[in-house]
């Protein structure tokens, strides 16, 4: 009974060693996914990690956790400064783009959902006035969820529908003549602010955005747009990801 149950056990290691071998790079010695690791056989690459929850003593390397997946230590997740999830990036459903906040997959690719613009390439979140369910869901300085939606914090007024100011350095108004120029701003509360889809280069001029009214190219701020009957576009060979976004259409 022994020999056999020690045969078994021999038999055993050699399939693992042979496994490991071929999971293993040969020019770093370094274990690839799936491959069995320890303290001296690290795994490669930053975004694998020698998973020690396996049973029978064998460490296999195995992917980190993501956004929103389950950890137990900081070192098992991956490290999302680093990630490569954008905007833009190619996907089949909507659990493709679960690691960029308030992202949906539409035509192959992650793009922010309705009511939410690109706070960074890899970051979604609300625009001012829309539908909320906590604080954590406006992501624009001084805004806070209130009565549903997100608001701008007291003291702080909307310039524009992506960003809060104080309300003392808005100017004041009577009518729209006092903001410039009507394609652009508007009075609002006895304030100057922006219309949608423009934002504010300077305390009195506003300038369109993706999807903005506009007479020339260079009024147009979103990067890669230009105007377009009237509206800023993105370019040809480009395509919107968000309502103040536009990334190469590869």
């Amino acid at each position: 009974m022994f020999p056999q149950i020690a045969l078994i056990f021999l038999a055993g290691v050699a399939l693992i060693l042979g496994i490991n071998a071929a999971q293993t790079d040969p020019t770093t010695n370094c274990v690839q996914f799936g491959g069995t690791c320890d303290q001296h056989r690290r795994c490669c690459g930053e975004n694998l990690k020698c998973d020690q929850s396996i049973t029978f003593g064998i460490y296999e390397c195995t992917e980190k956790a993501k956004l929103g997946d389950s950890c137990r230590l900081a070192f098992q997740c991956v490290d999302i400064l680093h990630s490569v999830f954008t905007l833009g990036s190619a996907c089949a459903t909507d659990r493709d783009c679960k690691n960029i906040p308030n992202a949906i997959c539409i035509d192959d690719k992650c793009v922010c959902k309705p009511e939410t613009f690109a706070l960074t390439p890899s970051v979604c979140t609300h625009l001012l006035n829309t539908n909320c369910l906590s604080s954590n869901d406006c992501g624009i300085d001084a805004s806070h969820c209130f009565e549903n939606k997100c608001q701008c914090k007291p003291d702080w007024a909307p310039l524009t529908d992506i960003m809060c100011v104080r309300r003392s350095g808005l100017y004041h108004c009577n009518d729209e003549i006092d903001c410039g120029v009507l394609w652009h701003s508007k009075c609002f509360q006895n304030k100057c602010v922006c219309n949608a889809k423009h934002i504010a280069v300077n305390a009195l001029t506003c300038l369109p955005t993706l999807g903005g009214t506009c007479w020339k190219d260079d009024q147009c701020m979103t990067e890669k747009t230009h105007c377009v009957d009237f509206k800023c576009q993105c370019k040809p060979g480009f395509v919107s990801v968000a309502v103040n976004m536009c990334v190469a259409n590869l």
